[in-house]
């Protein structure tokens, strides 16, 4: 099994348990029994990974998490319950780098220790926490769309770059102690920066092309945060090695002509813009963690802002659906150079 498809199952375990719909339908009554039969699962695909590599040893500080929102410093009193059992855990984008905004939401990595994941009862009991822990994180964004990103301590000595590059983790904070993490850089990597950006650019192209005129709030959001990756994912696949998402935008504006990049300027000026307001009842299903409620999320109905609709009638939709061809265009065009 690739690197790439294990990560995958280990995170489909922290954040909900299951992998498929029907384990989904099946979490939401039976948790406990998901848990525990995907975590078997998981625990045994990693039994026999290896934790050499001959690529060079990096080791990357990571200070611990000094800032005072009240829903992290929550968040960090119940990691520190299960820390025997995590050998990283970290804060990274905005709120790391203590630069977030009304639209950031909350980007979190964790390593599995070794020995919870060759334990799968300690394994099932640590994803259940760390599931029930992402709540905090929807108290921060109401409209979060992703989960803990995840790696276990073998992945470590093995590093995936395409997963989270390095460049990333230097920004990082700990939500622990003061860490210092040791890394090898996966030598083979299954992932590389382009296919990573090709994922990422035709899930975009893909949505925006289907984009429906009653796309919801949580919806939007989801697209624009997806759409805002592709600077980030570009550069990326075009120099080969990572960069943080905050000096992206400036690198892959260097590509392109003030007209082309427009509309990448114009979704940030929504993001910097963002002010959303969520009544109780929604918020309170926003928070929710089980699969019939990310269910629902699809089809609430909310009032999008009047700053939001002025650039839907102007067509944002395809012009964030061109930029993203022109993109791929522009990383294939230089691949075949």
């Amino acid at each position: 099994m690739t690197t790439q498809k294990r990560i995958y199952f280990l995170n489909r375990l922290i954040n909900g348990g299951y992998i498929t719909p029907s384990g989904g339908m099946l979490s939401v009554f039976f948790p406990n029994s998901i848990f525990k039969r995907n975590a078997k699962m998981v625990s045994q695909l990693y039994q026999d990974i290896s934790r050499h590599s001959s690529s060079e040893l990096k080791s990357i500080a990571i200070p611990k998490y000094a800032g005072s929102h009240p829903q992290i410093l929550l968040m960090k009193k119940e990691i520190a319950e299960i820390s025997q059992y995590l050998k990283l855990a970290v804060v990274h984008g905005s709120y790391a780098t203590g630069e977030e905004i009304a639209y950031s939401d909350f980007d979190g990595l964790i390593v599995i220790s070794d020995s919870a994941i060759s334990n799968p009862e300690i394994l099932s009991e640590v994803a259940f926490r760390l599931h029930q822990i992402r709540r905090y994180m929807h108290r921060i964004d109401p409209f979060q769309h992703h989960g803990w990103f995840v790696l276990s301590e073998k992945e470590l000595y093995n590093y995936p770059e395409w997963f989270l590059p390095t460049a990333v983790l230097k920004y990082c904070k700990s939500l622990l102690d003061d860490v210092v993490i040791d890394i090898r850089i996966q030598e083979k990597p299954d992932v590389d920066f382009r296919k990573s950006f090709t994922r990422i650019c035709e899930s975009v192209i893909k949505k925006l092309s289907s984009a429906k005129s009653d796309w919801n709030l949580y919806q939007l959001k989801s697209i624009f945060s997806e759409f805002m990756m592709l600077p980030s994912a570009y550069v990326q696949a075009r120099d080969d090695k990572g960069i943080f998402k905050k000096y992206s935008f400036d690198e892959m504006r260097k590509d392109f002509s003030t007209q082309e990049f427009k509309v990448m300027d114009e979704v940030s000026s929504i993001r910097a813009n963002w002010v959303v307001e969520v009544n109780g009842a929604d918020r309170k299903l926003l928070e929710r963690l089980d699969f019939l409620s990310w269910k629902k999320r699809q089809r609430m109905k909310m009032t999008i802002p009047i700053f939001i609709e002025s650039f839907l009638n102007d067509g944002l939709f395809q012009r964030m659906n061109e930029f993203a061809l022109l993109s791929k265009f522009k990383i294939q065009e230089g691949q075949s150079q």
